[in-house]
């Protein structure tokens, strides 16, 4: 039986892969740490020396780095960017005034969505969230409207189908008097 060269563990020669025996005996890797199919030609247990992640201290080695930040593994590094994205969030909600300016929503930042009242649109939040600076962001976000995710749904159903009325109300009540049949899908 071969041996992975990543986690050091013994693999069988052959074995089932959607419903086909497939030989194994020429892999360097077994299947846990490259996928069957995906014809990974790197050296994933080549190291950097003895370079270790500055967060976490792990060795850090090409299965565990993305080709441009190789001083920070890839568990870290989508921590951080996920830590800057949230902080940024709540950055540009706190800016906008922190509640729904339809319907007064205040309790989750979560829920909270960007709309561009103008179509002046240059960026979307997903690709604005992982910036590092402020600035890109502000600029962005000085355009838009701070709405929660349900309202800006009714806002840009809105806008496709101006002709259609919109309750706002809630509760049992909240049926638009427009007839189903009438509604355009």
């Amino acid at each position: 039986m071969p041996i992975c060269k990543l986690c050091k563990e013994a693999f069988p020669n052959r074995l089932k892969i959607d419903g086909k025996i497939r030989n194994l005996k020429n892999r360097k890797y077994c299947i846990k740490c490259s996928k069957f199919g995906l014809h990974n030609t790197i050296k994933l247990d080549e190291t950097f020396g003895e370079r270790k992640c500055l967060k976490c201290q792990t060795i850090l080695n090409k299965a565990n780095t993305y080709k441009s930040r190789r001083r920070i593994c890839k568990k870290c590094l989508n921590k951080q960017n996920w830590e800057i994205s949230v902080n940024h969030k709540k950055r540009a909600v706190e800016f906008l005034g922190g509640k729904c300016i339809r319907c007064g929503f205040d309790e989750n930042y979560i829920v909270f969505e960007f709309h561009h009242p103008n179509e002046d649109k240059e960026k979307s939040w997903g690709e604005l969230r992982n910036r590092k600076g402020w600035e890109s962001i502000f600029k962005e976000i000085k355009k838009c409207q701070l709405v929660c995710s349900n309202c800006h749904k009714i806002i840009h159903w809105e806008m496709r189908n101006s002709s259609i009325p919109v309750s706002r109300t809630v509760g049992s009540d909240a049926i638009s008097d427009t007839p189903i049949k009438d509604l355009v899908f």
